[in-house]
């Protein structure tokens, strides 16, 4: 794992000695400019009520490796089949036990630390989304206000459908508002079968000719600028598909939007960026060996800060893409560039293959697939629900 950290800190500061003959101390310091922090991951050992779910969310944050009791008759149904409100509420109490946790061990503002715990927090927020929050539901969660860590109050005060009910479950976004700190919009991601939105954000990664996320952000364009009617300085976090709906609301709205915060995002379509950002944060995290955030273009600007995580193994591109690497026991997060990540081959190749062949391989199977599934769904649901009454 170093050994890729320094070869990629090296490709990233290349300008920094292009001009000059080599100078030792300009490598150190490009280095040290690149390298933001290398050391242990957050580690929050706080349960909610549920144990085999705390270990679920665990594996997220790299601190719990998957085991047999897992694959269950109630687990299978539940992420494959229908949603089951008990375990979506031990999800979102296990949210709340570490937010609560990581209330309680705020960092120095400045310190080496802070930008670990504040790329931990931020890919917390963009999973809150996959708990289903319920409208009125209240979190606590730290942020920096004013250059100042605090514990906010924060309350589900909206929840935003993205595409339409008529054709599957919606996907949703979550406004969250508070009397003490900025208004968050999260978005949900990519999610699993029997999750609320599942086959709609499935078809809106590969939209026939459109960017990803473009299709249900028009769809629910109205409902956000709803929301954002009567608010400023907003806070946009998601993950995956999330971090895609931040791009969307950003390039239309960027006069309501104070800060972005996007995990594993695709890109979107080079054409769609019609101007750079120097005055507003947006912070964008993917790990290293994550396909998804190699496709389509980040956007640009003096205050885009693009960082890749990395951990000790290597991990393959699906941990890659649902893990939060500054969870894991050893972590580095090394501070890259928007115009250097867009500039890359692979994600120019990528972005071309999404536009040309997306459809074809993805979207119309996928369409014909969930046919399929919606048609014999209700019948393995009533089997299931038999054999539990026997």
């Amino acid at each position: 794992m170093r050994e890729k950290v320094f070869e990629q800190a090296a490709a990233i500061q290349k300008n920094v000695f292009s001009q000059s003959p080599i100078d030792i101390g300009k490598i150190e310091s490009a280095l040290s400019e690149t390298i933001l922090y290398h050391g242990k991951g957050i580690h929050v050992d706080r349960s909610g009520p549920d144990p085999q779910i705390h270990q679920i969310i665990q594996y997220l944050f790299g601190q719990s490796k998957p085991i047999a009791e897992w694959i269950n008759e109630r687990n299978l149904k539940a992420v494959l089949l229908q949603k089951d409100p008990e375990m979506l509420r031990a999800v979102r109490e296990e949210f709340h036990a570490i937010l609560e946790a990581c209330g309680e061990r705020l960092p120095l503002p400045g310190s080496k630390e802070e930008v670990l715990y504040e790329t931990f927090i931020g890919n917390l927020i963009s999973l809150l989304p996959f708990g289903y929050p319920e409208k009125g539901e209240a979190f606590a969660i730290p942020l920096k206000i004013e250059g100042k860590w605090q514990n906010i109050s924060y309350t589900v005060d909206e929840k935003i459908e993205l595409s339409p009910k008529w054709f599957s479950s919606p996907i949703a976004a979550y406004g969250l508002t508070s009397q003490d700190g900025p208004p968050i919009l999260a978005f949900l991601g990519t999610t699993y079968p029997a999750g609320e939105g599942f086959i709609a954000t499935v078809l809106s990664d590969f939209t026939p000719f459109l960017s990803v996320g473009q299709a249900p952000y028009h769809y629910g364009e109205q409902e956000i600028q709803k929301w954002l009617a009567n608010k400023e300085g907003v806070h946009l976090y998601g993950i995956s598909l999330g971090g895609a709906f931040t791009f969307h609301v950003l390039r239309n709205h960027k006069e309501k939007i104070a800060q972005v915060d996007a995990y594993n995002p695709p890109g979107l379509y080079p054409w769609l960026w019609k101007e750079k950002y120097h005055s507003l944060p947006i912070h964008i995290v993917y790990n290293e060996n994550d396909l998804v955030a190699t496709l389509g273009n980040f956007p640009e600007g003096d205050q885009v800060r693009v960082l890749r995580a990395f951990v000790n193994e290597s991990q393959n591109f699906f941990k890659a893409h649902i893990q939060a690497y500054t969870g894991f026991d050893e972590t580095t997060l090394l501070k890259s560039d928007a115009s250097y990540e867009n500039g890359r081959i692979g994600r120019k190749i990528l972005t071309v293959l999404h536009f040309v062949l997306g459809a074809a391989l993805v979207f119309f199977p996928i369409l014909f697939l969930y046919f399929l599934y919606s048609f014999f769904k209700e019948l393995i649901v009533n089997l299931i629900q038999k054999k539990s009454d026997l």
